[in-house]
């Protein structure tokens, strides 16, 4: 019996580690990683040739409302930036084919009344021009 019990404690464990997922921390990144955050691209679907890069990885990025009586929702931005660090820490140059969907409903795995979920392509770029500089002003 106490197997049992010992699994479903293991199991709940998990499940409380795993549901509570958030974006990585901003306070982990070096000023580097800040800079390429702010300026990573993300490019809509079909906006440069197939060709032109090649996908390293999918990223994720979520904005979740915890408490039930909090008055705001999960920002759609909030929820793009972890996807660009997320970018960032694969060591990427941007994103492309980012969708976001705003689920209204709570959203038990992830422990959120209502959460925004964006995910995308992690590029590196074969022709680095398409990547815009800064104007200098």
């Amino acid at each position: 019996m106490s197997n049992k019990i010992n699994l479903i404690l293991t199991g709940l464990t998990f499940v409380c580690m795993v549901g509570c997922a958030s974006n990585p921390s901003i306070t982990s990144l070096s000023s580097i990683e800040r800079q390429k955050v702010a300026e990573m691209m993300v490019f809509e679907a079909g906006s440069i040739p197939r060709d032109s890069y090649q996908i390293l990885g999918t990223v994720e990025g979520i904005a979740c409302k915890r408490n039930l009586y909090a008055s705001d929702s999960p920002s759609m931005e909030e929820a793009k930036q972890g996807a660009r660090i997320r970018a960032v820490q694969l060591n990427t140059d941007a994103v492309i084919n980012m969708i976001c969907e705003d689920k209204r409903e709570t959203d038990w795995g992830r422990n959120c009344w209502q959460t925004v979920v964006c995910v995308g392509d992690a590029i590196s770029l074969r022709d680095k021009s398409l990547i815009p500089r800064p104007s200098k002003q």
